[in-house]
């Protein structure tokens, strides 16, 4: 599970612009 959410952020970051945004909105939905 850490190695797919590592892999998943990687690929977000490198996807989208603004990395702390997106991890901002997955931190809001799974809480």
């Amino acid at each position: 599970l850490v190695a797919l959410g590592f892999t998943l952020i990687s690929v977000f970051t490198l996807s989208g612009p603004g990395p702390l945004s997106l991890l901002r909105r997955q931190v809001n939905e799974v809480a």
